[in-house]
């Protein structure tokens, strides 16, 4: 027997080593992927420095591997197999390119080049070879290869981590939908000596017991797989814990857990798993909004999206594609968000009228593209709403009409009259969107709508361009009246009627046949209430004599110049300014009026504006005059006159309301009780 020069055992030394740093590389693998790549990088510096070029391709392809890049790892690999004669590391070289076809989905040749490496002389790790043939044959889905493969592993004496063995047939189980056999393997896989990804486990095996309806238990593992030391992906856990509390019904501690999900995934980077945990989230925040409403049917619908969405567990180190998940949500999104809105019950509001404007002309359009230009605030547009024997009537519904109509709590299953006055989008803006939503209303409530359609009352011009659009939403012709201003009352249901009166909105302003309106109304008890409302319109005689003898009287002010204040005399050419304002109120009987649409293009006078015409009306001997700057969310209650405390809710007569001015101009009026302090600077 020869005896071995010093070269040779040097160089069987260098191999030694070189497969040592490769075995305890892949044992450090993805759960220490820094520590494993730099084990790796010191193999790869070794190779090269004796003259190694083929090995150290197999070293920098583990490397590689570690961050998914599969297309690099072949491209180095595949010159290497084929090298003649083979390298000394051939095994390993086969077993990395078997891993970086099992990475790219082609396990067919992931499995041929397995099996190469257990061919190869030299090769140290066939239990490892063994394993990740087990694994191909599980994505294959062929589960009995698999388990074959693995128990073979498992046998095999250089196999020196059990536990990601019996983790790994755990998985298969699961696949094969044997949970018991699935949880028996990861026990064993904990209780294996020298485990380090015991969080994996947990995980795994609380998805296990998810599938068995054992959700008690699964939460248990979850929390386990959380406390686990050196657990990487804690977002897995969370995840699948949401699903879980949401399947026993314990909706805030699953709307907890998915929220911790989702910071998880962002910070990490994973946009597939967090639109899929965001998904989810979403629908369980609506399933708890709808039982805090009583909705319970759509809870239910929200409830069995939230399911579907959940229905394959989140394995640990699983990527899954969030096509299908996405796909179900947005088709939940197409049937369940009218679905949600349709089911909202009517607020309690009966007998009232509700301020629901706030700016008028371009100040909502100017404000929303540049909010700098009024202080950062956004002002808002609108119209009113009045509602009497449970008869809901819109008034000008223009800019913002519809988000004003939600913020203070009314549904569109309480609207049953639209009236706009003349064709300026400040008036007739949300026209069509009442129309639509009204439509989306009626297709989410099949069975017999509450109410009778919404009947619209338009003005000429108005009815010109929106009548077939709203007959194609509504279906039904008769439902659109044009008003006619030589018809003296217009019926719109039993007790309720409105007499319209031509306006005159300027010469410079293009609009044809605007109206004014007084609108009678019968309240619950039986009484008559009778609402003025000016429109937009200068002042004239007989503008004035339709509204003398109203009980509410709502009044467009628009803006004034300088010299209004200075000289009673001077009108405003297209709007009541302020002296058309004050000789409306001189010659009018209201017992209310409410003094509304303010231009803003020159600064916020809702407060003084109102304050001065007291003022000045009290100088000329107008004694109990009572009068409003109107804001959005102002509310009159119809049989007493008194107005609704924005803070404890009751009308209050008006002695006792204090209009409260806002601490920032353009910011929105309130309106509070003396018993409800405010602490603001100005009041009156």
């Amino acid at each position: 027997m020869g005896v071995k020069t010093k070269k040779t055992f040097e160089r069987e030394r260098l191999y030694a080593q070189l497969k040592t740093l490769l075995r305890e590389g892949r044992k450090a693998g993805t759960a220490k992927r820094e520590e494993a790549k730099s084990i790796f990088d010191q193999g790869r510096r070794l190779a090269v420095d004796a003259g190694l070029s083929d090995e150290a391709k197999v070293f920098a392809a583990s490397s590689l591997l570690l961050d998914d890049d599969f297309h690099a790892a072949i491209s180095l690999l595949l010159p290497v197999v084929e090298r003649q004669p083979p390298i000394v590391l051939i095994g390993q070289a086969w077993d990395r390119l078997g891993l970086a076809y099992t990475v790219k989905d082609d396990y067919e040749k992931a499995i041929e080049c397995f099996l190469k490496a257990l061919n190869s002389p030299g090769y140290d790790t066939p239990g490892k070879a063994l394993k990740n043939i087990g694994l191909a044959y599980c994505r294959k889905k062929d589960y009995e290869k698999a388990i074959e493969y693995y128990q073979e592993a498992l046998n095999s004496p250089d196999y020196d981590m059990p536990g990601r063995l019996w983790y790994g047939l755990g998985n298969v189980y699961s696949e094969k939908k044997d949970y018991d056999k699935a949880i028996e393997c990861f026990r064993k896989a904990l209780d294996s000596p020298g485990y380090d990804t015991p969080g994996y486990a947990w995980n795994n095996m609380g998805i296990a017991y998810s599938e068995k309806q054992a959700y008690d238990k699964a939460i248990e593992c979850y929390q386990k797989a959380l406390g686990s030391p050196g657990y990487d992906t804690p977002g897995y856990a969370w995840h699948n814990m949401g699903n879980a509390f949401s399947r026993l019904g314990d909706i805030d501690r699953a709307i907890d857990a998915m929220q911790k999900a989702v910071a998880f995934y962002e910070g990490e980077k994973n946009a597939a798993n967090a639109r899929e945990a965001a998904d989810t989230l979403e629908f369980l925040k609506k399933k708890a909004r709808a039982d805090r409403k009583g909705l319970s049917q759509l809870a239910q619908e929200y409830d069995d999206v939230v399911q579907a969405l959940s229905s394959k567990p989140k394995l640990a180190g699983e990527e899954t594609s969030p096509f299908l998940r996405r796909l179900i949500r947005r088709a939940a999104v197409q049937t369940t968000a009218f679905a949600e809105y349709a089911r909202q019950t009517s607020s309690t509001l009966n007998d009232a009228l509700i301020v629901l404007k706030g700016w008028s002309s371009a100040m909502p359009i100017i404000a929303s593209v540049d909010s700098e230009i009024v202080g950062g605030r956004a002002c808002r547009g609108g119209g009113y709403f009045v509602k009497a024997a449970n008869h809901g009537i819109i008034i000008d519904p223009g800019y913002d009409y519809l988000r004003n109509y939600k913020s203070v709590g009314l549904h569109i299953k309480e609207a049953n009259t639209v009236i706009v006055t003349h064709n300026h989008p400040d008036h007739q803006d949300d026209l069509t969107r009442i129309a639509d939503l009204d439509c989306e209303y009626r297709k989410n409530i099949k069975d017999a709508p509450d109410r009778s359609r919404i009947h619209y009352y338009l003005d000429p011009d108005t009815n010109r361009a929106f009548a077939k659009n709203l007959e194609a939403l509504n279906a039904n012709q008769k439902l659109i009246t044009q008003v006619d201003t030589t018809i003296p009352s217009i019926p719109i249901r039993d007790g309720f009627s409105f007499t319209p009166f031509e306006t005159v909105h300027g010469d410079g302003v293009v609009v044809t046949r605007p109206f004014g309106l007084m609108l009678s109304v019968k309240l619950g008890d039986g009484s008559v209430l009778r609402i003025g409302y000016t429109s937009d319109t200068k002042y004239t005689a007989d503008v004035a004599k339709a509204l003398e003898n109203c009980d509410i009287l709502i009044c467009h002010f628009s803006s004034a110049r300088s010299e209004e204040y200075r000289d009673f005399s001077k009108l405003h050419e297209y709007h009541l300014g302020f002296n058309g304002l004050r000789m409306l109120m001189e010659n009018t009987q209201a017992r209310l009026y409410i003094v509304s649409e303010f231009w803003g293009g020159v600064g916020d006078q809702r407060y003084d504006l109102v304050e001065y015409l007291k003022t000045t009306l009290a100088e000329k001997g107008k004694k109990d005059f009572k009068a409003l700057a109107g804001d959005i969310g102002l509310a009159i209650d119809l049989k007493t006159l008194g107005v609704f405390c924005q803070g404890c809710k009751r009308p209050i007569p008006y002695e006792n309301i204090r209009t409260v001015e806002p601490s920032n101009p353009f910011d929105t009026l309130r309106y509070y009780c003396a018993d409800c302090p405010i602490g603001m600077p100005k009041s009156s």
